[in-house]
């Protein structure tokens, strides 16, 4: 396997995936696809049950995130996000500059 940026992507999407679940996001992982990830109840699905259920407002904030950490986790390398979009975006959202 030839190490890449690409890879680094994939990384910070498991992580990502890892502290919002609040565990090894393995079968999240396995069964990802983009009708799974729009579809998803982020209480049974993918949030750490330790956790009090969040806010609205909290709520799709975790949305983005689980969205763009999927984006991260494409089995295709050539259509996961270069590092700096996934930087640009983070900060635009943290800005308040999102839709």
């Amino acid at each position: 396997m030839k190490i890449t940026e690409k890879c680094d992507v994939y990384n910070f999407g498991t992580l990502a995936l890892e502290v919002i679940k609040g565990g090894n996001p393995r079968d999240y992982i396995n069964s990802l696809s983009k009708p799974f990830v729009e579809n998803t109840d982020l209480e049974e699905m993918i949030l750490d049950h330790r956790l009090w259920p969040p806010s609205v407002e909290v709520k799709e904030e975790i949305v983005f995130i689980v969205k763009l950490a999927s984006r991260c986790l494409n089995k295709v390398s050539f259509f996961r996000p270069g590092m700096q979009v996934v930087a640009q975006q983070l900060s635009r959202r943290m800005n308040g500059d999102h839709p």
